[in-house]
């Protein structure tokens, strides 16, 4: 069948379809959302369980979509065991005459995976963002929500059909890009060359100066304990000297001393004996005796001055 469009009706004799317009559009304008704004119907979390579009403009199938103010959609419940993948499409719809935001539900899984996109002759749809819904989950984050309005395959950018052949722009592009690729590689090479050798160079450095500290605290150290040494040897001597010098007056002054208490005793024995008679005299060597054997402070045998006299001591012992 012949078919032709558009011209003006006579009478009534040129009537035309709105999917005849669609079909004339679709032949130059691809499936997609327009690119700007950035955030064109744009999905992102609004509250709890509930994801928001953003204003914006699609085009399918020849048909044009436009969401003039922020739409609010709600995502079901969780499951409470495993995790699912919902996807947010733009559905244009033949039987319903209308282009509408829907979330298609996954199924939950351990490993799931988002609902495919229905594209036949009654139904269309274009992926505009898959959302992770946790097991057990009670709001919808930001993290949860993965953009794909700029997959091709999912959905993309409106574009036209005519287009001029760029291939001469893209192989000029193409070459400069990889003459700078080069150079760059180049310069990064000679960098970590460098860099390399630098770090030798530093490592050779510091191994050197860590040798040479650790040989000076170790030849600090073995001097310190010598000299340590010398000086404890000298202080014992010293010390060992004194103390012998100061042992030796000590005991020539005590010999002087006991020398001199033996010369006083025996001059005071002496005294008495020629003072006192017998009986007091035995009393009083039995009494100089005992302070000697019990006390042996007594420097002299006092027994060498009384050897005549009878002993009248308590026990009657002889001298």
């Amino acid at each position: 069948m012949e078919r032709s469009a558009f011209f003006n009706s006579v009478a009534g004799d040129r009537k035309y379809k709105a999917e005849i317009f669609a079909g004339y559009f679709s032949k130059f304008i691809t499936n997609g959302i327009f690119p700007l704004p950035a955030d064109n119907l744009r999905i992102a979390a609004y509250d709890r369980m509930e994801i928001k579009a953003h204003k914006g403009t699609g085009y399918i199938n020849g048909y044009l979509y436009e969401n003039t103010d922020t739409l609010i959609l709600k995502v079901s419940t969780a499951d409470g065991l495993k995790p699912r993948i919902d996807k947010v499409v733009l559905r244009w719809s033949q039987v319903d005459r209308n282009i509408r935001i829907y979330i298609k539900e996954g199924i939950p899984n351990s490993n799931p995976t988002a609902p495919s996109l229905e594209r036949g002759a009654d139904i269309y749809e274009l992926g505009l963002a898959n959302i992770y819904v946790a097991q057990g989950a009670y709001e919808i984050r930001e993290a949860d929500i993965t953009d794909t309005r700029l997959d091709t395959e999912s959905c993309g950018i409106v574009n036209s059909i005519l287009q001029a052949d760029t291939t001469a722009i893209f192989n000029q592009y193409q070459s400069w890009f990889n003459l700078r690729t080069s150079q760059y590689d180049a310069e990064l090479n000679a960098f970590l060359d460098g860099y390399e050798g630098d770090k030798a160079d530093w490592v050779t450095a510091m191994e050197a100066w860590t040798t040479a500290t650790k040989a000076w605290y170790e030849n600090s150290l073995a001097q310190f304990l010598n000299e340590y040494e010398a000086a404890k040897a000298q202080w014992l001597a010293d010390m060992n000297a004194w103390f012998t010098t100061t042992t030796s007056t000590f005991e020539t002054e005590l010999l002087t001393k006991q020398e001199e208490y033996s010369t006083r005793a025996e001059d005071y024995l002496a005294q008495i004996e020629s003072l006192i008679g017998d009986a007091e005299a035995g009393e009083l060597l039995n009494r100089v005796r005992w302070l000697q054997e019990n006390l042996g402070f007594i420097p002299i045998d006092a027994g060498d001055f009384f050897e005549t006299y009878v002993d009248y001591s308590p026990d009657g012992g002889e001298f």
